[in-house]
């Protein structure tokens, strides 16, 4: 959950809601992964993987995208105004 949620949840709000005016949703999938990672040892695959998530996390926090999930070889981020 995005921080301001959770901190609304903390605060005993049961249903918290908000308006943004713009809002967009990333979800990257690595096209030829499944390929690639046949031709890889386990440990390369991991390894592949926590490099790139690990920029597209920086990335993330530097710019104040909210990260909402990675799923194998998926990345899932949202951004809203008034940021998440």
């Amino acid at each position: 959950l995005p921080p301001k949620v959770i901190e609304q949840l903390r605060q005993g709000e049961n249903l918290p809601s908000h308006r943004y005016r713009t809002a967009s949703v990333l979800q990257a999938d690595l096209c030829g992964f499944t390929a690639l990672a046949r031709q890889l040892a386990p440990l390369e695959v991991v390894a592949l993987i926590n490099e790139l998530f690990g920029r597209f996390d920086a990335l993330a926090d530097k710019y104040g995208v909210y990260k909402v999930e990675t799923v194998g070889d998926a990345y899932i981020a949202a951004q809203a105004e008034p940021h998440l």
